[in-house]
């Protein structure tokens, strides 16, 4: 059975095991639509099929021996009755993938 499941991750230690500390949304001025646009920069024509209301993006965090902030956008989209659904963390002022999971819907 073959999968089109995509996974990175560039991180060398586990950010899984540690504390995150959230970011007051007043220090951060990011605006969703920007790590949309990034996204999709990144990946031309894989995304076409998502519009803006169906990503979420998390409040943004940091870790406490890595003060680099980070934002989690998210999306979740039923396309012909399959699911296609995906994450990514954007790290940094560069706002560099630092982790990115993607489940596309089978067609």
């Amino acid at each position: 059975l073959a999968t089109s499941v995509v996974h990175a991750q560039t991180q060398v230690g586990s950010q899984q095991d540690k504390i995150a500390i959230e970011v007051q949304s007043a220090e951060t001025n990011v605006s969703k639509t920007v790590f949309i646009k990034k996204l999709k920069d990144l990946f031309p024509n894989q995304f076409n099929f998502l519009s803006e209301n169906d990503f979420q993006l998390s409040n943004a965090h940091h870790y406490p021996d890595d003060e680099r902030i980070r934002y989690d956008l998210s999306f979740h989209k039923t396309v012909d009755g399959k699911e296609a659904y995906g994450s990514v963390t954007f790290v940094g002022t560069n706002l560099e993938i630092e982790s990115f999971y993607y489940e596309p819907h089978k067609k």
